[in-house]
């Protein structure tokens, strides 16, 4: 029997390899675990990494720095955005994508960047936080 994670044909969950054989699932699930030591591996899926992010990120690290020893209220006058995308296609579920494997594989899906979403928008300074709609939400 070959591991779900790892066969020939391609990656496939311990569900699928039971309805294929006809063998029910939780011995699958036991011959996998126990018999073949393969554990469960989670997928994480975060943005595509390019080459120039690493450069970017350390420069504005240095930035910041620098701009906080000039000034020590800098900091209480930036507006602090972050935004998330919800994709029109729909997304893949990876809480229930498993990888069956003796060692975990470090497995990232990495998607495109740049995808038919809609995106949704957010911004605080020390004076209140902020929606899309450019508005004052809360005050603290």
């Amino acid at each position: 029997m070959e591991t779900a994670g790892s066969s020939m044909h391609g990656e496939v969950s311990a569900r699928a390899v039971a309805r294929r054989t006809g063998i029910p699932y939780t011995t699958v699930w036991l011959a996998l675990r126990r018999t073949l030591r393969c554990y469960p591996c989670k997928i994480h899926r975060h943005h595509e990494s390019l080459p120039g992010d690493c450069v970017n990120r350390r420069a504005f690290v240095v930035w910041a720095f620098q701009k906080m020893a000039e000034d020590d209220d800098w900091l209480s006058n930036v507006l602090w955005t972050d935004e998330a995308h919800f994709t029109l296609r729909g997304s893949v579920n990876t809480h229930n994508c498993r990888i069956w494997a003796t060692e975990n594989p470090r497995t990232v899906v990495e998607t495109p960047l740049h995808d038919d979403k809609v995106t949704v928008w957010v911004g605080f300074t020390t004076s209140g936080l902020f929606s899309s709609r450019k508005c004052v939400i809360l005050v603290l």
